[in-house]
């Protein structure tokens, strides 16, 4: 299919690899170990899987550890970072139609006053932490 949303779904579509994305651009976690804490509890074996797809796919992009040598740390690529306002969005869409889900606080408050505002800040803070991480 050349359908543009199709292809979003191809690379983005599944619920865990949706939610490493939520954890790494909105949560700044970086390791095997941080994501596996998540409240979701994933498997080690999908979440290895997941993080494998969103290499190929260039939204992330695996490091050695410098505090660890025997870990890694994932980061995400200029590509995935282009994916916080989707996750945004999806936010307050949630947030507006599904009673009961907890959010990030001023998150959404703040993406519905500014949308770009909002993204460009976290953009730019996981951009900074980014650097902060690599050598």
């Amino acid at each position: 299919s050349t359908c543009p949303i199709n292809a979003a779904v191809e690379v983005i579509g599944d619920q865990w690899s949706l939610l490493v994305l939520r954890d790494m651009l909105l949560q700044s976690k970086f390791r095997f170990s941080e994501f596996r804490r998540s409240d979701e509890g994933i498997a080690t074996n999908i979440l290895t899987a997941r993080l494998a797809r969103l290499q190929a796919f260039g939204l992330i992009e695996k490091h050695p550890d410098p505090d660890d040598g025997r870990g890694a740390l994932y980061l995400p690529t200029e590509r995935a970072l282009d994916l916080i306002p989707v996750l945004l969005a999806a936010m307050a869409w949630s947030d507006a139609h599904q009673p009961g889900t907890a959010h990030f606080p001023g998150a959404v408050e703040g993406y519905n006053a500014d949308p770009h505002a909002v993204s460009d800040l976290l953009k730019s803070k996981v951009r900074q932490e980014r650097e902060a991480l690599l050598p």
